[in-house]
């Protein structure tokens, strides 16, 4: 049972991390499209 539930959280945490990179990807693609996004961005981020 701890084994599995050592192995839940392990895919929890590798799909969140391809979650944040997809995300980040696509701000980044955002970004080099508009210049603005930058500014817009890192207000939200404050």
């Amino acid at each position: 049972m701890a084994i599995s539930k050592l192995e839940d959280k392990q895919a929890e945490s590798t799909s969140s991390d391809l979650g944040l990179r997809k995300q980040k990807a696509i701000v980044t693609e955002r970004k080099q499209k508009s210049p603005h996004f930058i500014e817009a961005e890192d207000d939200v981020s404050r």
